[in-house]
């Protein structure tokens, strides 16, 4: 800033500015920071350098010059702005003005120095008359009746004089230059006086400076001189906490060679030893508060690790001084977390320095990027390899190097405990993925079951996707937004797919895909009518293996179309078990098993077993093909040029397509056939076959059914004979004994991960598949330990379902209603009443997890939710990401409603994001915070447009709407009621109370994990979740409010009808009335005593608000401002609790011999029944199949046992018994003498349901009922 040209006006104005920024820095750290980022220290530096000598001459620079000083000095008192003061060289502008003929200017220039300088400049600046001028400054000033040092109108207080002292010693050179001179100078006197005489604030600082200059032993032998022992042994019983600890903390450095003699550490009080982690042999942490985040996860990932791990997240010293000199003497290692601050932290010297006494193995972490050790700590670090933890790498990354030098230092076998089994393979691969070390998520079984009949593919006008793209024209008909396949797989972006075409010589068509009934023609919606099995799959998918079953006499095609049409609601379903082409086993086991020897080498391999007596003759075609994504005219990211398959030898192909990286070549390798010969490679182009389905043209001769046409029909022109195309089959003829078994292989590897030859084989395929096999084997061997052995089996085959049901899920809403330029035009209605028209922003490319590939290939976000609690087992990113991707931008509509599914977008499910996202949080066993943040911020904008959207009377009753339910209510609750009418539902403001007190929860744990900082805006929100809650429960259970969903005759929760002014209650006892239950959450007084503001607005709540807090669950009026007991937020009263459960528990009611029931069974005898202006709606007790149509026909909530909800009322009874205790016991069942707290009661649910899957006295599993086929095989 050149400031010659100024005029006086300027002048100023320039220097009101500068006290203005002097009045501010001195006492508002946010001011300061953003100061700092305005870039004023460079103007500051050059001001002092400007000015240098002219300040003395006029009085306008000098002026200048003093306000640059004060408030560079009050700058550097934050830790924040230090690095800056480095980096912009400030250490160089102010040493000269150590020197000047001027007291106020020399002690601003001090102090600041003091605070920032480092080693580099220390010797240069701290010179004996600079040592003795601050430290004369500190005797004036504790010497003055008020404490001050005064220059000209400026003063200082010996407080702060102090804290430039306690400065002074710790940014000190190497060889402790700085504290020997200060002591030399007679800084110790002044120090003691101050100690004596001085207030609270004075005593700190002195004792602080007191601490840093001991750590030099000279000094320490001065120091123990003095008097100064029994004045520490005196401040130590001080009532103020920090006096009294700096005291003891003084008194353990003076004292520390007596400890060497056997005597006792001083001490404030006796730990509890029953409580103290004492464990020989552990792995201690030193840390600094400001980095106790990081160092968290350190912990937690060391001891997933098997380590035992010394942590003191009180305070940094430790419990006492000597439980910290405890876990120093029983450590294996230390783990020194190296920052400025902690450099500067007496406790964490203390620490650090006494591990090195006692000799201990030291690893040093850096946890701040531009922090270089220097003073001691540099000289403990030494040369030592450190681990950085600063951000810039990879926290996993940097952890399994850590790990590793854990190994290679031997401290694993000095460890008092174990890690529980080897280190998985699965576990390593999973890491390399989410490193991105390693791609081995890129495949996968993403390849959909069926793709034909799904909305994504129905550009019809009135959304009739069922007729609009049937099963008929699927073998001939190229798809536009997927592909599908049996047993199949396909790359993350599915450019590549790979499945198994079949066929017996009987049936009409060459087996390619799996067949079902769509929503039209099954009595009970659409129905997959097929046999088919999930066995096994890791969660990088580097071992697969599943079984299709198909018949060697004709597929019964027509016979189940016919049939199943005939047929009503209240007849079972007509099955291909049904239909005798299982008899006398005549059908073919085809297991398909993969393995991936690197991320892109796959093997293939697949076992075809005849069941049946006779020999039979099978067609296998493992088929290969590129999803069209050429033909539509497009120019959008998921349309490309087109790719191409070519022969390259009688056993082999190379594949060859685009990637926004550039070309990718793969090559297919096919083995030979168990008779030594090799198959038939047919080529075709996955395009429509116009000529056909439309009596168009074709582009090519060679089209998507040309497979079939070649086998089925004869037709040997149907191929390519020049041997290229966009897909290919390799056509084996198997003819199998009966009870024997024929097995074929193939190959895909990508061209950069060529393997070694040969490419099959016992050594080079076999080998490598059992390896890998193994290694599932022995991860879901470590994740099930506790499992005996059936429970192991229904557990790993669980997992693989629900791994196999990833899927390659691609819509783009847009695109979708637009139509493609090379395709016929859509009809334009669809733009602006057509099916998923409020959804344009809508983009799906994704692995996306499916309800099911066959009967639900789409996504429904409520049951991703309860997937991802299943998935984070097994494999934790993957399920944080498929949460979080639902609330991007892309997914999540602009008002803040997540995607329902691809009917109809706009549909509500109930509201379990938050849920999942919290459990997940909780369930990985490290603070991903990050994680946690995102998901709440868009969390908040769903709740919002929750509130917004289905409390339209601001009642806090949620009205209206399909709530995932289904046909539950006695009125279809997705389509609007009749004029005048409003149907308030239990379980929607349950599911509302349930959004509250979860995204209440998540809020407190981001204002708890941001501490010592604080997060206010977390701890504001969460009590507005609080208040909201607290409405809601009251609305609930207010017994004389205009409408009461808590029905006090009967003790139950009812939906309310209301109909011109008159309100009804439905008195239909089902799984609506058991969901208030859910919401359980318990406000722990022990983590929320740092929360003081939701503390106090929590309490403010209760006491003027009683009204409110009566009717909850337990909300006691507190006489202090604490929270000193647990307070439960649910929506059932105790009273309440014990009448529902009373009915849930009840074997006449809900609880079956095999969970909760939805409908209570009561009402199998006594159907509800409501009379209306358009005829009766009646609800029955209906186990098994829907007898209605509503939703399909496919889904019945009307007495089945549901899985998900029952897995939240176990949850829901282990969350009130932490809190109830033995105050809670019920009988279970109902009226059986049985008394047991609700713990107990959760564990007999979770074994009612667990019952089901599991073989029972006579061997025989539930869930197979009668059939003597699955009971037997």
């Amino acid at each position: 800033m050149d400031h010659g040209g100024f005029s006086e006006p300027v002048w100023s104005y320039l220097y009101r500015l500068y006290s203005c920024c002097l009045s501010y820095t001195d006492s508002s750290e946010h001011f300061t920071k953003e100061l700092g980022k305005a870039g004023v220290i460079p103007i500051l530096i050059q001001n002092l350098q400007e000015f240098k000598e002219s300040w003395t001459t006029e009085s306008k620079y000098e002026a200048i010059v003093n306000r640059s000083l004060g408030i560079m000095y009050n700058m550097s008192m934050f830790s924040s702005m230090r690095p800056v003061f480095r980096e912009t060289n400030a250490m160089e502008s102010l040493i000269p003005y150590l020197k000047v003929n001027n007291e106020k200017f020399k002690t601003d220039a001090i102090l600041t120095l003091a605070y920032v300088i480092d080693e580099k400049n220390l010797r240069i600046a701290m010179d004996l008359s600079v040592v003795g001028f601050i430290t004369g400054a500190f005797t004036e000033a504790v010497e003055d009746e008020k404490k001050r040092y005064r220059v000209g109108d400026a003063s200082y207080s010996a407080a702060e004089l102090a804290m430039g002292i306690e400065r002074l010693a710790i940014n000190d050179t190497p060889d402790d230059g700085n504290k020997l001179k200060l002591v030399e100078n007679a800084v110790l006197p002044p120090l003691f006086k101050l100690m004596t005489k001085g207030d609270e604030e004075e005593q700190l600082r002195a004792i602080k400076a007191i601490i840093q200059l001991a750590f030099l032993p000279t000094n320490r032998e001065k120091i123990l001189q003095l008097e100064f022992i029994p004045q520490l042994q005196k401040l130590g019983q001080s009532g103020n906490r920090d006096v009294a600890n700096a005291a003891l903390g003084a008194l353990w450095e003076l004292q520390e060679p007596w400890r060497q003699s056997g005597n006792e550490i001083p001490h404030a009080g006796k730990p509890d030893e029953t409580k103290e982690d004492r464990r020989v042999g552990h792995v201690m942490l030193s840390y600094q508060w400001d980095n106790q985040e990081v160092v968290k996860q350190i912990k937690t990932t060391l001891e997933a690790k098997g380590y035992n791990v010394w942590m003191d997240i009180d305070k940094m010293s430790g419990s006492t001084l000597d439980a910290m000199a405890k876990a120093v003497e029983d450590a294996a290692v230390v783990l020194i977390c190296m920052s400025c601050k902690y450099k500067e932290s007496a406790n964490c010297r203390r620490e650090c320095t006494y591990a090195v006494t006692r000799k201990k193995d030291i690893i040093p972490l850096k946890m701040e990027g531009k922090y270089k050790p220097d003073g001691w700590l540099g000289i403990v670090a030494g040369d030592s390899l450190y681990f950085n933890f600063d951000g810039k790498d990879s926290f996993d990354d940097v952890m399994t190097r850590l790990i590793t030098e854990l190994g290679n230092r031997g401290k694993l076998d000095e460890l008092d405990s174990k890690p529980q089994g080897a280190p998985s393979e699965e576990n390593d691969r999973l890491k390399e993925d989410k490193l991105r070390e390693k791609d081995w998520k890129r495949w996968g079984p993403y390849l959909s079951e069926r793709q034909w009949a799904t909305v994504r593919e129905d550009y019809s006008e009135d959304g009739s996707c069922w007729d609009y793209f049937p099963h008929e024209q699927s073998r001939s008909r190229a798809y536009r937004w997927g592909e599908d396949g049996i047993l199949g797989i396909t790359d993350r972006k599915e450019r590549l797919c790979f499945a198994l075409g079949l066929w017996n010589e009987k049936d009409p068509i060459l087996k390619e895909r799996l067949f079902g009934l769509t929503g039209n023609e099954g009595n009970h919606g659409e129905d997959c009518k097929e046999c088919y099995y999930y066995l096994d799959s890791t969660p990088t998918h580097s071992y697969m293996r599943a079984l299709y079953k198909y018949p060697q006499s004709e597929y019964p095609y027509a016979k189940l179309v016919e049939e199943n049409g005939k047929r009503g609601l209240h007849d079972m379903e007509y099955e291909l078990v049904d239909t005798g082409v299982f008899d006398e086993n005549r059908y073919w086991d085809i297991y398909a098993e993969y393995a991936k020897q690197s991320p892109e080498d796959i093997l293939c391999k697949i076992t075809v077993a005849n069941r049946g007596p006779e020999e039979a003759t099978l067609h296998l075609l493992p088929t290969l093909w590129y999803r069209n994504t050429w033909s539509w005219g497009c120019e959008t990211e998921d349309c490309t040029m087109k790719p191409e398959i070519k022969k390259t030898g009688e056993d082999g192909v190379e594949c060859t397509h685009e990637t926004p990286k550039g070309k990718e070549r793969f090559t297919w390798a096919v083995d030979k056939a168990p008779d030594g010969t090799l198959p038939t490679l047919l080529f075709t182009e996955n395009k429509t076959n116009n000529v056909k389905l439309f009596g168009g043209k074709n582009s090519s001769p060679y089209v998507k059914d040309a497979f079939h046409r070649y086998i089925i029909e004869a037709e040997k022109d149907a191929v390519n004979p020049n041997g290229v195309g966009t897909k290919v089959a390799a056509q084996y003829v198997l003819k199998v004994k009966p009870g024997e078994q024929a097995t074929v292989c193939c190959r895909l590897y990508r061209d950069n991960e060529k393997p070694a030859t040969p490419l099959f084989g016992e050594t080079g395929f076999e080998t490598a598949l059992q390896q890998r096999k193994q290694e599932a084997d022995a991860f879901y061997k470590a994740l099930c330990d506790k499992m005996d052995d059936q429970q192991y089996l229904v557990a790993q085959q669980a997992y693989a379902g629900l791994l196999w049901s990833k899927q390659f899920y691609h819509y783009v809403i847009r695109e979708w209603l637009d139509g493609d330029p090379d395709q016929p035009v859509p009809p334009q209605s669809r733009k602006n009443i057509g099916r998923n028209h409020g959804w344009k922003h809508l983009y799906n490319r994704d692995i996306i997890s499916m309800p099911d590939k066959w009967e639900y290939p789409w996504y429904a976000s409520w049951d991703l939710a309860f997937h991802m609690v299943a998935f984070v087992k097994i494999d934790p990113e993957f399920a944080k990401d498929q949460l979080l991707l639902f609330l991007r931008e892309w997914y999540m509509h602009p008002n803040g409603q997540i995607p329902a599914y691809e009917f109809a977008f706009g549909d509500v499910n109930p509201p379990v994001h938050a849920w999942a996202v919290r459990r997940v949080y909780e369930m990985t066993g490290k603070q991903d915070r990050q994680f946690l943040e995102r998901c709440f911020q868009k969390l908040i904008l769903n709740f919002t447009w929750w509130i917004n959207r289905k409390d339209p009377d601001g009642k806090n009753l949620f009205a209206g709407g399909f709530l995932g339910l289904d046909n539950i209510g006695v009125i279809d609750r997705s389509k609007p009621l009749p004029y005048g009418s409003q149907l308030y539902q239990a379980d929607g403001t349950a599911w509302m109370a349930f959004f509250c007190a979860e995204m209440l929860g998540i809020a407190l744990e981001l204002a708890l994990t941001a501490f010592p900082i604080g997060f206010k805006a977390s701890e504001d929100m969460a009590s507005k979740f609080f208040e909201h809650f607290m409405a809601i429960a009251e609305a609930m259970n207010h017994a004389h409010a205009e409408v009461a969903l808590w029905d006090e005759e009967d003790g139950f929760y009812y939906d309310q009808l209301t109909i011109d002014g008159v309100t009804t209650p439905l008195r239909i006892r089902s799984m609506v009335g058991l969901v208030p239950l859910f919401t359980c959450l318990v406000l722990d007084s022990s983590r929320l005593e740092n929360l003081q503001d939701f503390i106090h607005r929590l309490n403010w709540f209760i006491k003027n608000r009683a009204d409110v807090a009566e009717s909850i669950a337990l909300m006691k009026i507190p006489e202090t401002d604490a929270i000193s007991v647990e307070k439960l937020l649910a929506i059932p009263k105790k009273e309440q609790l014990e009448s529902v459960l009373k009915y849930m528990l009840d074997e006449k009611e809900f609880l079956s011999p095999y969970g909760i029931r939805s409908l209570s069974k009561v009402h199998l005898e006594q159907p509800f029944v409501l009379k209306m202006d358009d005829g009766d709606h009646c609800v029955q007790y209906t186990p098994g199949e829907s007898d209605t149509y509503l939703f399909g026909g496919n889904s019945n909530w009307r007495g089945p046992v549901w899985l998900p909800v029952n897995y939240l009322i176990i949850e829901s009874l282990e969350r009130y018994d932490d809190f109830y205790g033995e105050n809670l016991k019920v009988e279970c069942p109902t009226g059986s003498g049985n008394v047991m707290r609700l713990k107990g009661v959760a564990k007999e649910l979770a074994r009612r349901l667990s019952r089901l899957f599991l073989p029972d006295e006579t061997g025989k599993r539930p869930c197979h009922g009668d059939s003597e086929r699955y009971q037997n095989n």
